[in-house]
């Protein structure tokens, strides 16, 4: 029997042969053929020979993995750096992921140690359509346990994101929109710089926005208040006494500069707020002061769990939420305007 290994393209030689006679091969022979390959010149040729193939079926792989990548439209994904908003961007993410849009999820280099030291050094390792990269959010080193001080925050972010997001963009594959959060207003000047498309993501529902849209108003106005909403019904941002208070400032600056966004995407459906003005129809909250004692919450959780206002609570969330799944089923709103979205900003050349 005579063996001769296969050449991998682009190889000179096959570099070893081995010949066994397999009607005459006794214990002997294959002994010393096991020799040979285990110790000596042209077991050592081999076993460096398939290291080197080795890693060149590796690199192969990796070229086509991403030949086919590149070929993929590209999201740039930046949530702001608290938790929910995080996790929100990353649903997000692998909506779009999943229609098959590269990722690149950005993070601040604070909170990028935060989850590799609660996840470990390869918990972000991602995938080559998906990968994951940061910036610096421009505060001083702090506790990495210890949540960012969000006046701060916001006026870093302002001042100080813009520079690093724009290196960022240089350096990873041609970007076909960025998909912000909506409080990351700078990747709005980004986009503008580089002529790439910004889709804003706000995380809280269509009232909260609208009622940050209407900050100015509000303001000038004297809290002046919406046509059927109460001032219960308002973040509680809005209800601040210093005119230039950097939360109501940045907030209201933020919603503004929505416009310049090519598309914003809110945290609701089509059945939930059809109509904004009137969404106190949800009927899923009880109230609770601001200066809320112990006794206080007692009663209201009791209600919650016990009352008939609690009891009626429980059906409308059950209410809502066949609505929700409705709406984020194959034909649902939530469903076609992602498709559309979709659509018109990665496949629409």
């Amino acid at each position: 029997m005579f063996l001769r290994c296969l050449k991998w393209p682009g190889s000179k030689e096959y570099n070893f042969e081995i010949y066994v006679n397999s009607s005459s091969i006794a214990g002997g022979d294959v002994e010393n053929i096991v020799k040979e390959l285990m110790e000596e010149e042209k077991g050592n040729r081999m076993k460096n020979k398939a290291m080197e193939w080795r890693e060149m079926a590796k690199e192969a792989t990796w070229r086509r993995e991403m030949d086919a990548v590149t070929q993929k439209p590209h999201a740039v994904c930046i949530p702001y750096p608290a938790q929910s908003h995080i996790k929100a961007m990353l649903k997000l993410a692998k909506l779009l992921h999943s229609r098959g849009i590269q990722i690149t999820f950005v993070n601040t280099e604070y909170n990028h140690n935060r989850f590799l030291k609660s996840g470990g050094p390869d918990s972000l390792a991602g995938l080559p359509d998906f990968r994951f990269e940061t910036i610096p959010d421009g505060l001083p080193p702090s506790d990495s346990d210890s949540t960012q001080n969000v006046a701060a925050l916001f006026k870093s972010l302002q001042n100080n994101c813009l520079g690093p997001f724009l290196g960022l963009l240089e350096k990873i594959p041609p970007v076909t929109c960025i998909v912000s959060d909506g409080f990351m207003t700078f990747t709005i000047d980004a986009g503008e710089k580089v002529g790439i498309p910004v889709v804003l993501s706000w995380t809280i529902a269509a009232c909260g926005f609208i009622s940050f849209f209407h900050f100015r108003d509000i303001r000038e106005k004297g809290f002046t208040i919406l046509k059927g909403t109460s001032l219960k019904d308002i973040s509680s941002i809005i209800r601040k006494t210093e005119s230039d208070d950097i939360i109501f400032k940045y907030c209201m600056e933020s919603v503004i500069r929505s416009c310049k966004a090519s598309a914003n995407v809110i945290h609701t459906f089509n059945e939930l707020e059809a109509d904004i003005v009137h969404n106190t129809e949800w009927e899923v909250g009880l109230e609770i002061d601001s200066d809320i004692k112990r006794d206080d919450v007692e009663k209201v959780a009791k209600e919650l769990m016990e009352g008939e206002k609690g009891k009626k609570m429980k059906n409308k969330a059950m209410e809502w939420m066949k609505k929700a799944g409705k709406a984020t089923g194959t034909h649902g709103s939530s469903s076609l305007n992602l498709d559309m979205l979709i659509n018109n900003f990665f496949f629409s050349q």
